[in-house]
């Protein structure tokens, strides 16, 4: 090859590898100019909502590290191509589902879509009436009576997709006999948020799977707006009382952690909690010793498990008798609207509306604001 067929050769190359370099530039750009800003979450965060041209790209969060991606498609449109291992395809809208947690419930029923569950996990854990019927009348099914979903039950219901709790670990949510089905399943974190609101805010995920982000957006804000006003009444109060919750539980009385939601709405009532302090977002297992020595003194007592009344709680242990919230009868329960086989819906729908439980709580521990007409979910024990 003589020095001009060598010129010619390297002309050609380098034109190739220019090219070659452009048009990588211009697929960067177009998939930078695809996709919009992120859905503004202002509490939750568990979660982030990707909105490219076509699609949804939805990620799950545990601190903040990705642990399950969800792809949503319209269903009129192709399934985009994308390099995301492990991701989760979804058509949208989905028409029916499984709901494998009481709460899923509660999210779809604030967004009027109950019509939608075809499956639950457990009835006896709803309070629904709809759900409860369905169930009764069998054009509802029950997946998980026992605590593990019955694979060939759902294989054969195929729902659009199954919503479910999940543990924070990709590798432990997995359900491959379900996915190799062609069934999705989507696993919320919801459990995992330190604040009520943005617990609550889970229900702008759940939307997304059935297109109805406005109305979600709408619902959130009204129920923030609600929640912010409650907080703000709550701090004219001039006490700040201090509060206690749960009960022994077997081995251990588990109460929760000072950066749980609990704390939060104890907080955001204005209130001292006993373990404000910690730093732990789920519970503390702690002796019955340990929960004396530093809340026994406690002026309200919440969340007292099963209890109905002061004695059924003396029947557990005499020793409860000695904390000062009993011996003041200053005892709430959360268990206001419970049916005879235990749906309670405090962990239905108030999770969903945190400015209902804020204004049960205020009412508690502030009577003098006098904030709400009736309790929605607390009840004192006498």
């Amino acid at each position: 090859m003589n020095l001009k067929s060598n010129f010619i050769f390297l002309f050609i190359c380098l034109a190739i590898f220019i090219s070659c370099g452009d048009a990588g530039k211009n697929e960067t750009e177009l998939v930078t100019k695809s996709v919009s800003e992120l859905t503004p979450l202002n509490y939750a965060e568990g979660f982030r909502i990707k909105n490219f041209d076509s699609y949804k790209q939805i990620e799950v969060l545990n601190k903040r590290v990705v642990v399950n991606t969800y792809i949503l498609y319209n269903e009129k449109s192709s399934k985009p191509s994308i390099s995301i291992k492990n991701a989760v395809y979804v058509k949208t809208p989905v028409r029916n589902v499984a709901a494998m947690s009481s709460l899923y419930v509660g999210f779809l029923e604030r967004l009027n879509l109950t019509s939608s569950i075809k499956a639950v996990d457990n009835v006896d854990y709803i309070s629904n009436q709809k759900i409860i019927d369905g169930v009764a009348a069998k054009t509802i099914s029950q997946l998980a009576i026992a605590g593990n979903i019955n694979e060939e039950l759902t294989i054969a219901l195929h729902p659009d997709l199954i919503i479910n709790y999940g543990s924070g670990t990709s590798q432990s949510d997995k359900q491959e006999k379900l996915a190799n089905a062609g069934i999705p399943m989507v696993f919320c974190l919801d459990h995992l948020e330190t604040s009520p609101l943005g617990r609550a805010e889970w229900i702008k995920f759940i939307s997304c799977f059935y297109e109805k982000e406005k109305e979600a957006d709408s619902l959130f804000t009204l129920t923030e707006q609600n929640y912010l006003a409650l907080k703000e009444a709550a701090g004219q109060a001039k006490e700040k009382p201090s509060v206690l919750t749960e009960l022994k539980l077997n081995d251990a009385w588990y109460v929760p952690g000072g950066k749980s939601f609990m704390a939060t709405l104890i907080s955001d009532a204005n209130a001292q909690y006993c373990w404000a302090n910690d730093s732990t977002i789920g519970s503390l297992p702690l002796s019955f010793e340990q929960v004396y020595e530093k809340a026994s003194g406690a002026d309200y007592w919440l969340n007292v498990l099963f209890c109905k009344s002061l004695n059924d709680i003396k029947k557990l242990d005499n020793r409860y008798t000695n904390f000062k919230a009993f011996k003041n009868k200053q005892v709430f329960n959360n268990d206001l609207l419970v049916t005879p086989k235990g749906g309670n819906a405090y962990w239905e729908t108030g999770l969903i509306e945190p400015d209902k439980i804020l204004n049960d709580m205020i009412k508690i521990l502030h009577p003098e604001l006098l904030i709400g007409n009736a309790f929605n979910y607390y009840h004192q024990l006498n």
